[in-house]
């Protein structure tokens, strides 16, 4: 690498030649690298880099170390800084672990689009970046492996946290330094031009929230596995997340020039010696504070799986002989020090103290005029709960979307244009809170006045989940939802009760239960309603449904998902449905090989009263339930937005994507495959090959089949048929044939809880 170097930088082919000891031979050209006290090493060329070179004097010893910056044309504008990012990344591991030892630091553009960045000895190779504060991030992040990866060298396989991790807690100190409001942008459209998650954490976002999701389940580990003893899901969260709020959290109990110390004690003594954690924590130990070993920390933080939840239970007036007093009380399981602050009027801070070690409660003489107490003020500690922190919670309305603040109450608002086929055009306005992780539950509104009939609708929710059952442990998360709408001439609502049961940290085996009821009155709607559709019968219906699945991922490569639902209907009904399913995902090869294969049957064990859109429909259900807002036109009479031909619902069902104007009262059955195919990726479109197969015992003139395509952008699928065996002429013959069969579906959520 040096030789390419000054290679690089000589003013004439005869100097390169000399420095770099090349030796030239029938047009080849010999380059020799060396490095001394490295155990890895990598080679990047490409001849289209724009080449950028730059100096870093160490902060101790004013040792130059030359900084190398080899980026694409096309991504010239976003590597503009990569120098300036380089200088930052060497200048603070420097300064805050130890010098570095070798004489460059260089970052390579692989424009990949897999991964962030890999990390070798002097030189790391970074792929696509969204976004200025991504590259940032990166780049720093891949060069303070040199100091942990590279120099010090601990096993990585045996103890991935002594790596990663670290680098992850050191990650978080980069950014405090040289971004002191913390923001992090991963999107700079979205979050500069429409301001959602204007506030973002890098803290937060790339620490906490992954670790945190996981520990509210349950689902966390210890730190001192070996890599291959961490869930899939726990890689992330939590060699890299919990090994940096944790490590974050002693921070800020030590403080930065303890901590300072530590660390350049660590790389000192082991330097180039591949230390162990014991030996980590031997470094870390020294440096305990008087009458506090830090067992707690290395016992509950590295070795277990204890957990934060300090909450402030209330203040007491006049309760002490001192005046005031708060109660703190301990919900987690680690007895660790807490820092805890108090605020006057108008969230002046009147003072802050340590509280250590913390037990399971705790009574605390508040300064006069203290009107709030609120732990880990500067949100340092990985709590699992911080909605208990404080003792009071202020409301606070906010745009759009943000990066939540569970010791305020937050309500969301944002402007809403809807409507379908009988409402017409609806204007109101959204608003939720909760939400977004680590919220666990929620509510929305979306209220819209409808013009045409002068008249409210629109839809409202809330649900709530609750995790961690010591007297269950096998249950993971039980939640409790209800949602109330009117649309259409259609009043409907719903109480649900969902579980989820599985081992601790056993995602690949997870079991589903459900148990709900709906309530559904269809109206007549002057002729134009869901009540005069072909698809409706109008009426008071009450529906329970149970469900029950089974996920298991036999394999990275193989995943399937098993279920049975049991339906009973009354009011204007009588009937009961039983009905069973089965997913199956095989990734049988790099890229697009991967086979989606569904199952589906089911039939009536009370067939007495069936509304029509309780019928097993062949082609895609219509929402008997009507919990979907994006179906525009329920009444069957519009041929672009209409239900059923155009608008494909769901896949409920035999589930065939090509149009078949049936539904079945007896034994139904589908079958249905999807594949991916070797396209190139034009704006984000996916396209699939899709087959399905299906009968019904009442419908005589089946099975039926069909073949297409299937083009996925975002929520939006368009099924675009090419043969059906139920129509007059089975294979596509032209436009004409095309135009009058292609379906459409839609599919969106507004809640985060669902993405992560």
């Amino acid at each position: 690498i040096n030789a390419l170097e000054k290679a690089a930088e000589a003013e004439d082919a005869e100097d390169a030649e000399e420095e770099a000891g090349e030796t030239r031979e029938m047009g080849l050209k010999t380059l020799h690298f060396h490095q001394e006290r490295v155990h890895d090493f990598a080679f990047f060329a490409d001849p289209k880099w724009i080449v950028r070179k730059g100096k870093l004097e160490l902060p101790e010893s004013g040792r130059a170390v030359t900084l190398w910056s080899f980026f694409l044309p096309g991504n010239a504008e976003r590597w503009k800084d990569s120098l300036t990012y380089l200088h930052r990344a060497g200048e603070f591991y420097s300064d805050f672990a130890g010098e570095y030892p070798y004489n460059h630091i260089t970052a390579v553009d692989g424009d990949m689009s897999a991964g962030g960045g890999m990390e070798y000895p002097n030189i790391t190779v970074i792929s696509q970046a969204g976004s200025d504060d991504i590259l940032e991030m990166v780049i720093e992040h891949e060069v303070g492996h040199n100091w942990f990866y590279g120099v010090l060298a601990s096993n990585e396989r045996d103890h991935p946290w002594m790596d990663e991790g670290l680098n992850d807690y050191t990650d978080l100190l980069y950014w405090e330094r040289y971004h002191p409001d913390g923001v992090f942008v991963f999107n700079e459209r979205l979050q500069h031009k429409f301001g959602v998650m204007r506030n973002l954490q890098y803290a937060w976002a790339m620490s906490y929230l992954g670790y945190v999701q996981q520990a509210i389940r349950g689902d966390d580990q210890a730190l001192d596995l070996a890599s291959e003893q961490f869930d899939p899901r726990n890689y992330g969260a939590m060699v890299y997340g919990k090994t940096g709020v944790m490590m974050r959290y002693l921070h800020a109990y030590l403080g930065e020039d303890k901590m300072r110390e530590i660390f350049h004690d660590y790389y000192r003594e082991w330097a180039f010696k591949h230390p162990r954690p014991e030996d980590f924590l031997a470094v870390v130990r020294a440096h305990a504070p008087a009458g506090d070993d830090l067992e707690w920390f290395f016992d509950g933080c590295i070795h277990g799986r204890d957990v934060i939840d300090i909450a402030v239970d209330g203040v007491e007036r006049n309760a002490g002989p001192g005046g005031d007093v708060a109660r703190l009380r301990n919900r987690g399981t680690l007895m660790g020090p807490v820092e805890v602050a108090f605020q006057g009027t108008e969230g002046v801070e009147l003072e802050r103290r340590w509280v250590a070690p913390f037990a399971p409660e705790t009574r605390l003489a508040l300064p006069p005029e203290t009107r709030r107490v609120v732990v880990d003020p500067d949100r340092h500690m990985p709590d699992l709960n911080r909605a208990n922190d404080a003792s009071s919670r202020p409301w606070r309305l906010k745009f759009l979307m943000a990066q939540p603040d569970l010791r305020s109450r937050e309500l969301y608002w944002f402007p809403w244009i809807g409507g379908n086929r009988y409402n017409g055009v609806t204007l109101g306005a959204g608003v939720y809170g909760g939400r977004i992780p680590p919220h666990r539950g929620g509510v929305s509104m979306v209220p819209q006045w409808d013009f045409r009939h002068d008249r409210v609708v629109g839809r409202a929710s809330a649900e709530q989940s609750f995790y961690r059952f010591d007297a269950v442990p096998a249950l993971r998360r039980l939640t409790v939802a209800a949602d109330a709408a009117r649309t259409w001439d259609v009043w409907s609502g719903r109480l649900a009760l969902r579980s989820e049961w599985g081992r601790p940290v056993q995602h690949r085996r997870r079991s589903f239960a459900a148990l709900e009821w709906n309530a559904v009155d269809v109206g007549d709607g002057e002729g134009r309603g869901a009540g005069a559709s072909p698809f409706y019968d109008a009426g008071r219906y009450h529906v329970v449904r149970a469900t029950f699945g089974h996920r298991r991922r036999v394999s990275a490569f193989s995943a399937f998902h098993l279920g049975a639902e049991g339906v009973v209907g009354r009011g204007d009904a009588a009937f009961a449905q039983v009905s069973a399913w089965g997913r199956w995902r095989w990734h049988y090869g790099a890229g697009w090989r991967t086979l989606h294969l569904r199952g589906w049957a089911g039939g009536y064990l009370d067939d007495e009263r069936i509304p029509t859109q309780y019928r097993t429909w062949m082609a895609g259900g219509v929402d008997p339930d009507f919990r979907s807002a994006w179906i525009f036109d329920r009444s069957g009479s519009s041929d672009f937005w209409g239900l059923g031909r155009r608008y494909f619902a769901s896949d409920s069902g035999p589930g065939l994507r090509g149009y078949l104007a049936a539904a079945s009262t007896d034994l139904a059955w589908g079958m249905n495959l999807d594949q991916p195919l070797p396209l190139p990726s034009l704006g984000g479109v996916e396209v699939a090959l899709f087959a399905d197969l299906a009968g019904a015992a009442d419908l005589t003139a089946g099975p039926y089949a069909d073949s297409g395509l299937l083009f996925s952008v975002g929520p939006l699928r368009v099924i675009a048929p090419l043969w059906e065996s139920w129509a007059e002429q089975e294979t596509a013959d032209g436009w004409e044939w095309l135009s009058d069969r292609f379906r459409f579906s839609l599919e969106m959520t507004f809640s985060l809880r669902d993405l992560v």
